[in-house]
């Protein structure tokens, strides 16, 4: 079996369970990992946040990006701009959103900035910190651009995977947070 066809037989299995995770999450499962992320990024005033509007199971992460706003940090969300590339757009909860790629909502503002720390939708991560998410590969294709910014996936901690199928174009995550867990991969925040 080829690379791509290991990916695909993934994201089918992690979908699914994914989906499975999202039908029973608690308000306490909710706050340990808002408390978990937090234990990981520390103080976030004065700091840019990129995160992303949830959908279909993904773990919603707008509660984090309000609660980052409040703590006097500017918030984000992604903006797929002609190239296919993701350009963070400055948004806040009572700012109005447009339909943009895939239907998924983003911002009407068209204030770009660079975060850092950017939140990843994922359907599950490997303890490498390997990150399968849709397929689209408009993560992996953007993330190198953002190279000073701290990349941190959030999960159930369900979705932990024993190896996700890599290739050289797939971007690594320097953090996971679940509900149970911080898994850190990059040496600096070891």
């Amino acid at each position: 079996m080829n690379i791509n066809s290991e990916k695909k037989e993934a994201r089918q299995y992690w979908k699914a369970k994914r989906n499975d995770f999202y039908l029973g999450p608690n308000d306490s499962l909710k706050t340990d990992l808002i408390k978990n992320f937090f234990e990981l990024v520390g103080a976030v005033e004065d700091k840019i946040i990129g995160g992303y509007y949830p959908v279909d199971s993904e773990i919603d992460c707008l509660e984090i990006l309000n609660l980052c706003q409040r703590s006097g940090a500017i918030t984000s969300i992604p903006y797929i701009n002609s190239k296919g590339l993701i350009d963070f757009r400055k948004w806040s909860h009572q700012e109005p959103l447009v339909n943009g790629a895939f239907n998924i909502p983003t911002s009407k503002n068209k204030d770009l900035v660079i975060p850092d720390i950017i939140i990843i939708p994922l359907l599950s991560f490997d303890k490498l910190g390997t990150r399968l998410g849709m397929g689209s590969g408009i993560y992996d294709r953007s993330l190198p651009f953002y190279n000073i910014s701290l990349k941190i996936g959030l999960a159930f901690s369900g979705q932990i995977s024993s190896k996700i199928p890599k290739t050289d174009y797939d971007h690594p995550l320097d953090a996971a947070v679940t509900e149970k867990k911080i898994y850190r991969f990059n040496e600096v925040l070891k």
